[in-house]
């Protein structure tokens, strides 16, 4: 969250330095609105993100209510739903999309966003929401209040605003545990590439498939989607380690290659993902664990500890 219609901004800058770590932004109508015209380039460049937009159909700031008498209705009031659906114009450039109405619908839709988001797809999910529900000032006339064209405010019953408040603070707790299970999940796995890396890392400097024999002691077939994550580093060495650590792991690392290609982000991770199937497929290949090096090499090997003795 952010100042009105930076959130966007910040989510696309938080990916690209972290590309391996999830970037959720949440948003409001008015945000929405700031940040259309930026939508079909985060498509274009395959940047994982996903948008959470809490459709409350209205620029609550500008009503009347909690800050005071407001402006009239047309300073606030935004389009219905129904004729002018924020998933469906980010589908159209190219976002995976969903509208989200129910509290149980939460939780299952940010997953799949999240999925997309690692096949390189932005993703954005509306949830929509009453009108207004924060203020009991904030509702509108027809729903237990009456519209004072004098005064230009409206009044509710005490009731009918706590309702209201209630089921936003509802949807609320909804959305951070939704977005707190994800993180919590997505931290171990970080801290296992972070792992990794470190391990092809130090042996950086020796022989090429110095770094190969290491990060293979490290691994076992549990490890494959923090190895296709390592695909998309950076780093051109960590990509060529973890290509070949890959195929070292027989059918389950080449269907981890096959699915890391379909959703490649740029020409030199395709060219690394590409010769490492070609080179799984070729009859002369061996074991990492065979490959010649010497003694004296073998000896600088920096590994970790066998997957058996990890906590």
């Amino acid at each position: 969250m952010s100042t009105l219609g930076f959130s966007l901004a910040g989510a696309v800058g938080a990916k690209l330095a972290f590309p391996d770590r999830q970037s959720v932004l949440v948003t409001g109508d008015a945000g929405v609105c700031y940040m259309m015209g930026n939508f079909e380039a985060v498509a274009r460049y395959k940047i994982g993100i996903t948008a959470l937009h809490i459709n409350n159909g209205g620029y609550s700031g500008y009503g009347p209510g909690f800050w005071g008498g407001g402006h009239d209705p047309y300073t606030w009031k935004v389009s219905d739903h129904a004729s002018a659906c924020m998933a469906n114009m980010a589908k159209s450039v190219g976002f995976y999309s969903e509208d989200v109405t129910k509290p149980a619908e939460v939780l299952p839709a940010i997953k799949r966003a999240l999925d997309e988001n690692a096949k390189g797809r932005p993703a954005f999910l509306e949830f929509i929401c009453s009108h207004h529900p924060v203020h009991g000032g904030w509702v509108r006339p027809g729903a237990g209040g009456h519209w004072d064209r004098r005064r230009r405010r409206v009044t509710v019953r005490v009731g009918h605003a706590r309702r209201r408040a209630e089921s936003c603070a509802r949807v609320c707790v909804v959305l951070l545990l939704a977005t707190a299970l994800p993180c919590a999940a997505g931290a171990a796995e970080r801290s296992r590439y972070d792992e990794l890396k470190r391990v092809i890392d130090r042996n950086t400097g020796f022989a090429h498939m110095t770094r190969g024999i290491a990060l293979r002691s490290c691994v076992t077939e549990q490890d494959i989607p923090v190895l296709t994550r390592l695909l998309t580093d950076r780093d051109h060495v960590t990509q060529l380690s973890a290509a070949n650590v890959l195929v070292d792991l027989g059918e389950e690392g080449k269907r981890g290659l096959r699915q890391a290609l379909a959703a490649a982000p740029d020409v030199r991770t395709r060219g690394v993902i590409e010769e490492a199937l070609r080179d799984a497929d070729s009859p002369t290949r061996r074991p990492i664990q065979d490959y010649p090096l010497s003694e004296q090499e073998r000896h600088r090997i920096r590994g970790c500890h066998p997957p058996a003795s990890r906590n």
